[in-house]
């Protein structure tokens, strides 16, 4: 079994929580803690990879938002919307939360796999044009550690521009949970 294949294979039974599959969860785990590049020098030659963490980031915090979204919210990820200017211009939203019943916008969240006392400018506008382009109240950089204190602009009269942390170094329940208290928090002020 390749290292990949059975990475999947795990990964796909994990989805599943159940017991029936701990037996295989524990072959998983001894077949990849013994498969994985060491540093030492070995007979076997190795291709090297890059991974892109930012694409991976919000990768993982559109799919975790998605199962676990805030009652009555929808997520729609990698959302397209075309601006109003003098040639085609199309700006791709990270997320995109949506009131459930009537599919009108609520929030756009876009990630930045960075670590900074204070978010950059040009991020700060970007959300803040998203924002008023698709018309919603709350725009949110989404980081994955905290380094700073949380952002919060009130943009004009009514768009608030803010930062959560979806802490990746911390436990994924804990984390999971206050990444949505905070989230839950912007949205009901």
């Amino acid at each position: 079994m390749s290292y990949l294949t059975c990475l999947s294979l795990a990964l796909t039974l994990y989805k599943n929580h159940t017991s029936d599959y701990a037996p295989m969860h524990g072959l998983c785990r001894f077949i990849l803690e013994q498969s994985g590049p060491g540093i030492e020098h070995g007979d076997h030659s190795f291709v090297p990879f890059e991974l892109n963490m930012r694409y991976l980031f919000e990768s993982f915090v559109a799919e975790w938002l998605r199962v676990n979204s805030p009652a009555g919210l929808a997520v729609r990820c990698k959302h397209n919307a075309y601006v109003d200017a003098n040639f085609e211009m199309r700006i791709t939203v990270d997320m995109l939360l949506l009131d459930e019943a009537t599919q009108s916008p609520v929030a756009v969240l876009d990630t930045k796999y960075k670590i900074a006392d204070h978010p950059h400018e040009s991020d700060i506008h970007q959300i803040g044009f998203y924002a008023h382009e698709i018309g919603v109240k709350h725009a949110l950089l989404v980081y994955p550690s905290p380094a700073g204190a949380p952002l919060r602009i009130n943009h004009g009269k009514d768009v608030r521009l803010g930062s959560l942390v979806f802490n990746i170094g911390a436990p994924l329940k804990g984390a999971g949970v206050a990444f949505l208290d905070s989230l839950t928090k912007v949205l009901a002020s």
